[in-house]
């Protein structure tokens, strides 16, 4: 994985110490400092969940007109928000965060800046603990205000194919894998070392993943050729929740778990946390 780190050419106003960008490659660029002093930087979007005034505001270091610095980007912007304050910003659009479960805030708002008006509804889960995260093949990171996968790739399916998106909140880097799975480019920037790091690895381990073309020249965010050939499931021929698993596949080519029999042939692909995906190829 092509990686490199330089101090950030971005004017300084003496907030934290110094940026540091780190490349993960083509799509992916991380800043680990503090976002006012970075911003502007050039991006199609903003998709971000700034600290709110509302909730652990010491151990998110907020301040007042902190979320000020998004005037700077003049580009489409989804930006989270608690119900309990006004949004500081203006906006044209509005969504709901609905987390679909029983919990002491039932939604958070999502403002639309920059971009279309109206107001939707988006009903995913909460992550909140890894029993929360595995219901929706998600991962529990730890950080108290994570954000489910699906629902920041909601936001990014709306963006243009290739769009580069900035995160100048990135937390533990939740759009950063919804960028990387949807084919959109990545920029985030955090500010605290311990969920830079958190961040950094998450999405190291996703683009060590590659894409796999299943034909067509359609390609699927997965593993790439030689971590999938040693996560492929191994299982001898068993039921397991109505799907029958293949012993020791010998490629990876999906025509070969092709059996002339009436059962289902299905193959799973794994991630490092919990099988991602079981595929009909019969």
């Amino acid at each position: 994985m092509d990686e490199q780190s330089t101090p950030a050419e971005v004017p300084l106003v003496g907030h934290t110490v110094e940026p540091v960008v780190v490349r993960l490659g083509p799509s992916v660029t991380l800043i680990h400092g503090d976002c006012r002093d970075c911003l502007p930087i050039e991006a199609d979007a903003v998709i971000t969940d700034p600290p709110y005034p509302s909730w652990l505001t010491k151990e998110y270091n907020f301040t007042d007109g902190l979320v000020d610095v998004l005037e700077r980007q003049k580009c489409r912007q989804f930006v989270f928000w608690t119900p309990s304050s006004p949004f500081p910003l203006s906006y044209g659009g509005k969504r709901i965060w609905d987390k679909a479960v029983g919990t002491h805030t039932q939604f958070e708002e999502i403002y639309e800046r920059n971009g279309k008006t109206g107001y939707k509804v988006h009903r995913h889960y909460i992550i909140n603990s890894t029993v929360a995260a595995s219901f929706t093949h998600d991962i529990y990171t730890g950080h108290p205000s994570q954000k489910p996968i699906a629902l920041i790739t909601a936001l990014a399916e709306e963006l243009p194919q290739g769009a580069t998106v900035l995160d100048p909140f990135m937390g533990s880097g939740t759009t950063g894998i919804a960028c990387i799975r949807t084919g959109r480019k990545f920029i985030g920037i955090e500010l605290d070392a311990g969920y830079f790091a958190t961040a950094r690895a998450r999405l190291e381990r996703e683009l060590a993943q590659g894409l796999l073309d299943f034909g067509g020249g359609a390609v699927a965010p997965t593993h790439n050729v030689t971590a999938l050939r040693r996560r492929v499931a191994t299982y001898a021929e068993a039921d397991c929740w109505g799907l029958h698993f293949l012993k020791s596949p010998a490629n990876l080519s999906p025509s070969s778990f092709l059996r002339s029999s009436s059962k289902v042939a299905c193959f799973c692909i794994f991630d490092s946390s919990s099988m991602t995906s079981a595929r009909n190829v019969s």
